[in-house]
């Protein structure tokens, strides 16, 4: 990942930054949800890569909280992730 990488927060809303940014939101989402993300299909154009994925959402105690398809996209640049986001 780039030093200044842009990542959604799929959680709460908005965007976290940085590598720090980016191991706080992990750590926070870990301790409240256990997530399982199939990847589906994997389309690129320039900088971007899009994935198509199958993302299953449990709280800790195994009760579903979303079963759905998204697309993940992925900016790169100098062959690092610079920015992701959920569509």
């Amino acid at each position: 990942m780039a030093r200044d990488v842009k990542w959604a927060n799929g959680m709460e809303g908005g965007y976290v930054y940085g590598h720090d940014g980016v191991r706080q939101y992990w750590k926070r989402q870990f301790m409240l949800v256990s997530s399982n993300v199939t990847p589906m299909k994997i389309e690129t154009e320039n900088e971007w890569v899009r994935v198509k994925v199958h993302q299953v959402v449990h709280d800790l105690n195994g009760k579903l909280i979303s079963d759905e398809v998204v697309e993940h996209l992925f900016r790169l640049k100098d062959g690092k992730v610079a920015e992701f986001d959920i569509v």
